[in-house]
């Protein structure tokens, strides 16, 4: 590989580069001036640590505290209590500005980018293909219409690409013999606050064995360097748990089990003691937000590859751009307005010909069939490690999961282009153009694809027609919103469990494609077909059903509220074996309006009254409470549709 190029030349490059990103990621980024995706989660989050409301979520804390630092910092709405009672916002109060919930993930967004830059530097040497890969991450059309929200990935990337930044420093340090100074220290910082991000930032650890492979015979140094960067990582990750148990120092009865969550005696006891900021309260409080995580996850349902409103997409359709997600639309005079995730094409091919050419050129070097540099190999091989670890968990989940998940593997593919693409030789033409003008072609089709793809980034109107034309493959199931399902790649296979319920109904709308993991659903009835009485009333209004199950009904945008309640029937009380436990959802074209608290034939009833205005697809669930299943049979009453 080539010497390091001139400082000035990679300052100016990572200046260039920063201004790309901040005018394609931060342009007028508190639009749309809506929530969408999981933004309904996350400022939800943020109002409660700005208000010291204690709750539990499925993800560490260090995303959601810095969405809630960038409200408190420019303090950009009056109050900050609107979603104080409720983990899922969904009406926003007269004049609500994202200016501050955007603006830490925004910023982070934005600097991910020069990191990107230099982290890519530091593998290859080579400048100007950092600078056009790190270009093409900013003109990403997925990875900017995603970051540009209340979102946790944009923060996660930045300190993903800070580490990997960090570990590369190092490894040109000690091959240059030049002192490491605090950049040990630094690069564990960033490794702990990307797992206290989101998790997933743990696939980071395979690239150590670029470290490892260079300090095999300094095992004293590589010891003292691993023991920097995990104690600071750590040091982190455990500041970051304490800040959000010393935040929550209020219950709020309206919250799941009464506010408590699942949060077990010893971590009540110690609100109720107001001790939340306390070392003795540390580990209670972090053991039962870990588990709560894992409750968490039993709740999410599976992929269903059949439901035309399903978002969610099989990994293996990801590296093809497989498939998009209309994240909010507004249509007006026969034009509408999206935010759209939807990919880069060009972007999204360059990488999947990095992962593709640099796979075949790594297993031909290792079974002696070509040769390549020592050091291409330890990159390629660590990269390719990071990459098969991230998709190989993603394929083992049993759980839905969506195409932004790509976003940080479609960067190791970019890496693994940036070290790969200057070994491809085009000596078979007759006629080899200059590097720099094949670099200058490729810039100006990643800039044209992503103008083109710019209006469902932005939200400019178009019509069906002009969606259409952008649905550049099958499996992307890019359509209107009114439009039919086209993509048959993106389900080629049909959830088993997935049946048709006729005879459930709320009103006249039946449910279509759902499922129940025992028995079937029955109206009118408890799912053992008895009668149902609830604290000693009849209910004749009734869908009987067993958890797990998840019943959809479409509404085809037709109604604008809906009202019931959810319970256990009496005669659980007298049933042998374990105790019946369920909790009740109830979600909106993919999105959670409403969660019951932990209900047993003990407790009472619990009563909803919905807006779902504008929604297409409604979905009442019902969990095991992480309990097993075991005689949870389940009764939602009276359900109406207004």
């Amino acid at each position: 590989m080539r010497p390091h190029s001139p400082a000035g030349k990679k300052h100016t490059l990572t200046i260039l580069v920063t201004l790309v990103a901040l005018c394609t990621i931060g342009y007028q980024y508190t639009t749309p001036t809506d929530l969408y995706w999981d933004e309904n989660y996350h400022i939800a989050s943020a109002q409660k640590y700005l208000n010291g409301i204690f709750f539990m979520e499925p993800h560490p804390p260090l995303g959601k505290l810095l969405i809630a630092a960038g409200e408190a910092l420019i303090d950009a709405n009056p109050e900050d209590r609107d979603f104080i009672k409720i983990d899922y916002a969904k009406t926003l109060p007269s004049g609500f500005s994202f200016a501050g919930y955007r603006l830490f993930p925004v910023i982070c967004a934005v600097l991910s980018v020069p990191f990107f830059f230099i982290f890519l530097n530091g593998l290859s040497a080579q400048p100007l293909v950092s600078f056009i890969l790190s270009l093409a991450l900013a003109l990403d059309n997925a990875f900017v219409v995603h970051n540009r929200a209340a979102m946790l990935e944009g923060i996660q990337l930045f300190f993903i690409f800070a580490t990997l930044a960090g570990i590369t420093s190092i490894y040109r340090r000690i091959e240059h013999k030049t002192p490491l100074s605090i950049t040990p220290y630094l690069t564990g910082i960033a490794l702990g606050a990307a797992v206290a991000t989101k998790a997933t930032s743990l696939i980071i650890f395979a690239f150590t064995i670029v470290l490892i492979v260079a300090l095999w015979r300094q095992r004293l140094l590589l010891l003292k360097l691993c023991s920097q960067i995990v104690l600071s990582a750590l040091s982190v990750y455990l500041l970051s748990w304490q800040t959000h148990n010393a935040l929550g120092t209020r219950i709020e009865s309206a919250l799941p089990e009464n506010g408590f969550y699942q949060a077990s005696a010893e971590t009540r006891q110690i609100i109720a003691n107001r001790d939340t900021s306390s070392l003795k309260a540390f580990w209670p409080l972090l053991r039962d937000n870990l588990k709560f995580f894992s409750h968490y996850e039993r709740g999410v349902p599976k992929l269903n590859l059949c439901n035309q409103s399903e978002n969610g997409s099989t990994p293996l359709l990801w590296p093809i751009g497989g498939r998009t997600i209309n994240y909010r639309w507004d249509k007006k005079d026969g034009a509408t307005r999206y935010t759209y995730l939807v990919v880069n094409p060009v972007v999204w091919a360059i990488g999947l010909f990095g992962l593709i050419a640099s796979a075949a050129l790594w297993i031909s070097s290792i079974l002696g069939r070509c040769e390549m540099p020592r050091e291409w190999k330890l990159f390629a091989g660590a990269l390719l490690l990071m990459w098969c670890s991230y998709m190989g968990v993603m394929v083992s989940l049993d759980r839905v999961m969506y195409l932004y998940h790509y976003l940080i593997p479609l960067s190791l593919t970019l890496a693994l282009g940036a070290i790969t693409i200057p070994q491809v030789r085009l000596s078979a033409l007759r006629f080899t153009p200059p590097a720099q003008a094949i670099y200058l072609l490729v810039a100006g089709a990643i800039f044209a694809a992503f103008r083109f793809y710019a209006p469902l980034t932005y939200g400019y109107p178009l019509n069906n027609e002009e969606v259409s034309s952008r649905a550049l493959l099958d499996a992307w199931d890019l359509r209107c919103p009114d439009c039919d399902l086209t993509n048959h790649l993106a389900r080629p296979v049909c959830n088993p469990k997935e049946k048709r319920f006729p005879q459930v109904r709320i009103g006249n709308i039946f449910a279509t494609d759902s499922f129940q993991d025992w028995g079937e659903p029955i109206q009118g009835l408890a799912v053992e077909k008895q009668e149902v009485f609830v604290a000693g009333k009849r209910y004749e209004t009734v869908i009987g059903t067993h958890a797990n199950s998840n019943l959809r009904f479409p509404l085809n945008k037709r109604f604008t509220s809906l009202r019931g309640k959810a319970a256990l029937p009496d005669y659980l009380t007298t049933k042998q074996g374990k105790a019946a436990s369920v909790i009740f959802e109830i979600w909106l074209d993919g999105l959670q309006i409403w969660a019951s608290k932990r209900l047993t034939p003990q407790e009472q009833m619990q009563e909803f009254d919905l807006s779902v205005f504008g929604g297409s697809l409604l979905e009442l669930r019902t969990l095991d409470a992480g309990d097993s299943n075991n005689n949870d049979h389940a009764v939602w009453l009276d359900t109406e549709l207004g």
